[in-house]
């Protein structure tokens, strides 16, 4: 009786967007989570886009009041002048389009840099994306110009021929309530992007259990490779500068593709706890810097073992013993059991080393095993620890030794620090387009919060004048004109927080080591939410502000 196991398959067109959580799969994948939350995101600053031409059209509403006035006397019905708003609308946005494709031909090179990916315009297909451009133009147009179109065409001419006050105190709440949508992404956005920092700052400050700084790692791809490699260890070590060289079937940063589950004494196959298993020569430790807890390590000439071997010598990570139940003080001399064709294979634990991280710190640290294989055609990878600023002349020197060794084989490597790296490159892609959106996401916002400000320095200029008649200075006026705006900005603040506290929360679950989302991230976004604001309002209130007050109740 063996350890359940389950097997997947997976569709080829699967693979690329769907198969992120999967160890040793094909080449470089995608992930479909960040596809969805960069296209959410996307679509929300589409969103805050066409708030912000309608509060700016509504804004300016005045300014084209004379026109309808004048329109309708001559004899233009509602419906033709919404039409004619709408064109307009479709327009400007088709104009837009067009200008955002020569962006994206500038930007191009950016996005592949951030995204690690070779897009391009050349080869698409030309009939689609026009098609699709202007089913989106088409449809961004009539939603963000629908509002304005209805709120213009509802002008009475007896009213703004006369120059009357333009009454809308329930526009007035929706173009609040849209600023309010704005700052709520705003806001989320701004959170999300101080989490990732910081969990990638602590990514950062985490200590990994091994040393990854100046190892080299040269991969055993072929058996002429793998015959080799004793003298080409040989080779490594007569090196300048190099400190230690091993040879592993995995690496930190490496999938581990053999595995085995494992029993104590007393128990069966079916308490078995699943262990990972690394083959590794003498030196994997100390070229790795991994540190030895209890016991001895492994011994090539004595502690080898084949297969149908009915005894191995075996050292364990912290996390088997944990596992296992099996405390450090006992640790040294147990014996674990494991289960092949039929046989009951004892594994007896002569050293145990302190848990390090295999994977990335998205996964858990899991059981692992080591010991030395029968032979030396096992090896995967040889790992060499060199002096620092040795890289080159090192390289230089194991490549000619490589190509006497090895002419059939190419020469490859890799720095053990740099695969380290490449295991959050998602994460940082992810970080910087994020941060890319987010400074689009605020600049729009500004311009919304800077066009409501003018529609209600405009609605306010009466009162404005009066005020400073009586002699009310000019920080209460401010003050008066930016009070109601910081409400939002609160109003937003308030229902930001639980969503962005929700999403990244999501986002956090995927890593096993993580930080703790603190109040003072979202405090932080909040103060910086309330700065952009007060800069974005600033301007409009203090001009308001100092207007000659004769001229503005003359205006009245």
């Amino acid at each position: 009786m063996g350890v359940n196991k389950t097997l997947h398959l997976q569709a080829l067109t699967d693979i690329n967007l769907y198969a992120s959580h999967y160890q040793g799969d094909l080449g470089d994948k995608g992930n479909i989570t960040y596809l969805y939350i960069l296209s959410s995101i996307g679509i929300f600053i589409l969103l805050i886009a066409c708030i912000n031409f309608m509060n700016l059209t509504t804004a300016k509403a005045s300014q084209r009041a004379g026109e309808v006035g004048v329109r309708k006397t001559m004899g233009a019905t509602r419906s033709s002048l919404i039409y004619q708003f709408l064109g307009e609308s479709i327009l400007l946005v088709v104009m837009a389009t067009l200008f955002a494709l020569i962006l994206v031909q500038v930007s191009l090179p950016f996005f592949n840099y951030v995204t690690q990916k070779d897009l391009s315009l050349i080869g698409v297909n030309l009939l689609f994306l026009i098609g699709s451009l202007f089913a989106i133009a088409l449809v961004t147009g009539i939603g963000a110009g629908s509002y304005p179109a209805l709120y213009l065409s509802s002008f009475q001419p007896a009213i703004v021929l006369k120059n009357k006050r333009l009454s809308g105190e329930g526009s007035n709440w929706l173009r609040k309530g849209l600023v309010v949508v704005q700052f709520v992404v705003s806001i989320t956005l701004i959170s999300a992007l101080a989490i990732i920092y910081t969990q990638m700052k602590f990514i950062q400050s985490q200590s990994l259990g091994f040393n990854p700084e100046y190892n080299v790692t040269i991969p055993l791809r072929t058996a002429e490779a793998k015959e080799s490699y004793d003298n080409l260890k040989n080779t490594l070590q007569n090196l300048s500068g190099v400190s230690g060289v091993s040879a592993s079937t995995s690496l930190p940063a490496t999938p581990l593709m053999r595995d085995f589950s494992l029993y104590k004494k007393g128990s069966t196959m079916q308490d078995a706890v699943h262990h990972f298993v690394v083959f590794n020569d003498e030196e994997y430790f100390k070229t790795l810097g991994i540190k030895l807890v209890a016991g001895r390590e492994l011994i090539y000439n004595s502690d080898s073992a084949s297969w149908s071997s009915a005894k191995v010598n075996v050292l364990v990570n912290e996390e088997s013993l944990k596992q296992m139940g099996i405390p450090l003080t006992e640790a040294i001399g147990a014996t674990l059991y494991t289960e092949w064709r039929g046989q009951i294979k004892a594994h007896e634990i002569i050293g145990v080393v302190e848990n390090f991280h295999q994977m990335s710190l998205h996964q858990k640290i899991e059981p692992l095993i080591f010991q030395i294989p029968a032979s030396r055609n096992e090896f995967v990878y040889v790992t060499a620890s060199i002096a620092a600023n040795n890289y080159d002349s090192f390289i230089e020197s194991v490549q000619e030794a490589w190509t006497s060794l090895n002419p059939n084989t190419p020469f490859e490597s890799m720095l053990l620090s740099h695969q380290v790296k490449q295991q959050y490159e998602a994460d940082n892609r992810m970080a910087m387009m994020i941060t890319s959106f987010t400074s689009i996401a605020i600049i729009i916002s500004c311009l919304g919060l800077y066009g409501l400000s003018i529609y209600v320095a405009e609605r306010k200029t009466k009162e404005i004048g009066i005020r400073k008649v009586i002699g009310a200075s000019i920080a209460s006026i401010v003050s008066m004109l930016s009070t109601d705006f910081l409400k939002l900005i609160a109003v937003a603040f308030f229902i930001a927080v639980p969503i962005s506290y929700y999403l990244m929360n999501e986002w956090l679950q995927t890593f096993s080591f993580r930080v703790e989302m603190n109040a003072w991230i979202f405090i932080v976004a909040g103060m910086v939410s309330f700065l952009i604001a007060w800069f974005a309002i600033g301007f409009e209130s203090v001009k308001a502000a100092v207007n000659n007050p004769v001229d503005s109740l003359r205006n009245e």
